[in-house]
């Protein structure tokens, strides 16, 4: 959807993260028209695995560290 719609094939509803950087685009919304949620599914008895332990922290950091360009407020 991103190529098209830098390739001026028409416009589209694009996640903030996906858009961004791209100085050719342009918001057309001022606020932020859809949401979503991510979830992270672990078996139970995986949770306390230590590689899947970091993995689990390693995404739930990413997420706060990026959430206003995944919440679109950048």
């Amino acid at each position: 959807m991103l190529n098209a719609v830098k390739a001026g094939l028409g416009f589209s509803a694009l996640p903030c993260f996906a858009a961004d950087g791209e100085a050719s685009l342009q918001r057309l919304t001022p606020s932020v028209i859809a949401h979503g949620e991510a979830f992270l599914v672990i078996p139970p008895d995986h949770r306390e695995t230590v590689r899947v332990r970091l993995v689990m922290d390693a995404v739930t950091a990413l997420f706060e560290r990026e959430r206003k360009l995944l919440e679109g407020t950048v």
